[in-house]
């Protein structure tokens, strides 16, 4: 009779707790950090590799940090964004975040990502790009610094997600001292705010202005210069309605900016919904908290891509 030879139970015991240890390690290892933007010459320990925008960042890597350096990273597993600082070495274990972030940081991430390589190339080529205010004055005139029109931070028609939204527009150029009007009205001509300021930037909350007759959010705001009226300009502005309103803040979810690069994430969500005011408050949020030179540039790339009051200088 043939015997049947059992195998013992602590060998099965042994073998599943091989398995599961691998398992474990492979899970741990999938947990890759996306670095969205890279700052200052941040390098991995052992090969000295210079760490770059689009680089992905394995939980086993170690990597240096250097003085004045900065690394912001997005965790792919939690869709966490992790702001690194402080010069020296790291292990990528230990950043691994603790708690889940949001889908908007998974969604957004790469296109923050795909900007900042953007950025860095032209770092790299020392292509430095050139801005230019939209004044409305020719090349002639601008040459001796004659403005025809107010600059304004905006497209001709701009709608709102959240109710207060910043209007900002450059300096007169010829008068370093201006004062400024900023009327508001409904589109059925009804004056419902006015303001004066030696500033170039006003916070304005529409929900509280008077809507016209046909109940629409919808307002004309006009910024004047106090020395030279003919120095204007006017932009159209209106609340979303509230299906619209709602869509938003449900994909918005429970997403709360906590950094720098959170708050890019957050202008990208918003740039791509059309609501660029929305998006620059965030943006001017982002260089108050890391007011690096990348961050400054992608910045600048928004308002020209959007036409909102700078256009790129004219090759000589």
């Amino acid at each position: 009779m043939q015997q049947t030879t059992k195998k013992p139970k602590f060998m099965t015991k042994t073998i599943f707790i091989l398995f599961g240890t691998i398992f474990l390690t492979i899970a741990a290892l999938a947990q890759d950090f996306k670095v969205l933007s890279s700052q200052g010459n941040n390098v991995f320990q052992k090969t000295k590799q210079r760490i770059w925008a689009g680089t992905t960042l394995k939980t086993s890597d170690a990597i240096t940090i250097a003085q004045g350096g900065y690394l912001g990273l997005m965790h792919t597993k939690t869709g966490k964004t992790i702001e690194v600082k402080k010069a020296g070495n790291y292990l990528m274990s230990n950043l691994v975040p603790k708690t889940t972030g949001s889908s908007l940081v998974a969604k957004y991430g790469s296109y923050v990502g795909e900007e900042m390589v953007k950025v860095e190339k032209q770092d790299i080529n020392k292509n430095h790009r050139k801005y230019m205010a939209v004044t409305g004055a020719v090349n002639r005139e601008r040459a001796i610094g004659v403005q025809k029109t107010i600059t304004l931070l905006a497209q001709s028609e701009e709608t709102i997600f959240h109710s207060t939204a910043i209007i900002q527009w450059l300096p007169d150029e010829a008068m370093p001292n201006a004062k400024y009007y900023v009327l508001v009205s409904n589109l059925e001509g009804e004056q419902v705010a006015w303001y004066e300021t030696d500033q170039t930037a006003l916070s304005v909350d529409f929900a509280y202005l008077k809507k016209g007759k046909s109940g629409k959010a919808d307002f004309l705001v006009t910024v004047t210069s106090v020395q030279n009226p003919n120095l204007k300009n006017t932009i159209n502005v209106s609340l979303l309605n509230s299906n619209e309103y709602d869509n938003i803040k449900k994909e918005l979810g429970d997403f709360k900016p906590e950094n720098a690069l959170d708050y890019m994430l957050l202008a990208k969500f918003f740039e791509d919904k059309k609501l660029n005011l929305d998006a620059l408050a965030c943006y001017q949020k982002a260089l108050a908290l890391n007011n690096s030179e990348h961050y400054k540039t992608a910045y600048m790339e928004f308002l020209v891509r959007n036409k909102m009051g700078y256009t790129y200088e004219e090759e000589k």
